[in-house]
């Protein structure tokens, strides 16, 4: 256990010192430990223990950084932090994407479940599968918190979102980003209104301990 805390520290300097976002987006994809559970739990403590304000915000930039990466994986959270045009990305498409990544709070949701369907109507997921399935998750996260609708609509509509990005990021290609998405469908079953309460209870439970493997 020791060693594997040591492993993570020792990345995660390396990540925060790198000279460019080129180099860190290379040490973050060398070092699969950062995008982990245990490493959000141990940059959060470094956080905390500190009081030196310049050394909070570089390091709550790179957690920030990582955690963006566990949500739509490296590729593209690195494009979105160094505004990289992306496979030929349109304008358009990358002013909705940085949108996206601004609006978080509950009365903002409707407003992100539109930018969403207006995002995925750009990509081809043909084209480019991981940003398709990260737009499918961050609608289906937007229609499980809208405050707007039909409750029973925004689930069922943010389940088919959830599966839809499932199909792109399975166990084997996306591990990290599969285990986030199952729970992310675990916990929209778990508040399902529609359907049998017992199977969706099973199935909530179902796709949790799946999300929970190693």
């Amino acid at each position: 256990m020791e060693q594997a805390i040591q492993q993570i520290l020792m990345a995660f300097q390396e990540f925060v010192q790198a000279e460019n976002w080129t180099t860190s987006q290379e040490i973050v994809a060398s070092h699969p430990e950062l995008l982990t559970d245990a490493a959000v739990a141990i940059i959060q403590q470094l956080i905390e223990q500190q009081d030196n304000q310049d050394f909070i915000r570089i390091v709550t930039e790179h957690y920030q950084l990582l955690s963006r990466c566990r949500e739509v994986g490296i590729e593209q959270a690195f494009a979105e932090k160094t505004g990289r045009n992306r496979g030929g990305m349109s304008n358009e498409l990358g002013a909705i994407l940085q949108q996206i990544t601004q609006l978080n709070t509950i009365p903002e949701m409707p407003q992100k479940v539109a930018l969403c369907q207006q995002a995925l109507g750009l990509v081809q997921r043909s084209e480019n599968a991981e940003l398709w399935a990260a737009l499918q998750v961050e609608l289906g996260n937007s229609l499980a918190q809208n405050p707007l609708g039909d409750r029973a609509d925004n689930l069922e509509q943010a389940i088919a979102a959830y599966s839809a990005a499932l199909e792109v990021r399975t166990r084997e290609a996306m591990p990290v980003q599969w285990a986030s998405t199952q729970n992310n469908l675990a916990a929209a079953y778990s508040d399902r209104i529609r359907g049998d309460r017992a199977d969706n209870w099973a199935t909530s439970i179902a796709n949790n301990s799946d999300g929970q493997k190693p």
